[in-house]
């Protein structure tokens, strides 16, 4: 399984907020959050479990947290 994919684990490590951004265009990023905080509802406690192939470069994941349910399913 080595050989065809790499598995990973993502952690989010802030928010992006469309509003601020489009308003302070020369700002790139909000300050980081810490985990198990939320932002409009949504949160970043939990982790992204990823598997990339190393055929077609493809990227598939679930979103895990123990306080969100069902799981957020990632495909890039």
């Amino acid at each position: 399984i080595q050989q065809e994919y790499i598995l990973m684990r993502w952690k989010e490590r802030f928010f992006v907020d469309e509003a601020d951004y489009q308003h302070h265009r020369d700002r790139s990023l909000l300050q980081s959050q810490e985990s198990g905080s939320s932002h409009h509802g949504l949160t970043i406690s939990g982790f992204y479990y990823i598997c990339m192939s190393r055929v077609d470069g493809s990227i598939q994941g679930f979103y895990c947290d123990a306080f969100s349910c069902p799981y957020q399913k990632l495909e890039l």
